[in-house]
């Protein structure tokens, strides 16, 4: 016959969450923009209560739920053709093929640039207006 013996389920300790590391920006209030490096490596900045950050740490998951600052460059602009091989042969079109010409020539590092994205000021510049006025 079994006896009454309760089993004893012992609990594993809570994990503490990783924390990340955040720089402060600016705070007024309760709110502060904060910067951090998230998981790929990619600087990012959002607003976060105040009262969410740890000195100089705050938990990924409320970086995550702050308000994202800037233009979100990466859905803003068209990368999809810019390739290493595309730069490559703007560069050579350019003819910068070696240090040599590249130290003699570069300015047109610029212009490789622009040939392999088509990316101007002005096409950054509409962009961010497009972001700003919410479309």
């Amino acid at each position: 016959m079994m006896g009454d013996e309760e089993e004893v389920v012992e609990e594993a300790p809570k994990k503490k969450k990783e924390l990340t590391p955040v720089r402060v920006i600016a705070a007024e209030g309760k709110s502060a923009l904060v910067e951090w490096s998230d998981g790929a490596g990619l600087l990012r900045r959002a607003f976060v209560p105040k009262a969410k950050l740890e000195e100089d740490k705050a938990d990924p998951g409320d970086l995550e739920k702050g308000i994202p600052y800037g233009v979100p460059w990466e859905e803003a602009v068209d990368l999809s053709n810019a390739t290493p091989e595309t730069f490559a042969d703007a560069l050579r079109r350019l003819g910068v093929w070696t240090l040599a010409d590249l130290e003699a020539r570069p300015k047109l590092i610029r212009q490789a640039l622009f040939n392999t994205t088509g990316i101007t000021l002005a096409a950054l510049h509409s962009a961010a207006k497009r972001y700003e006025r919410g479309g």
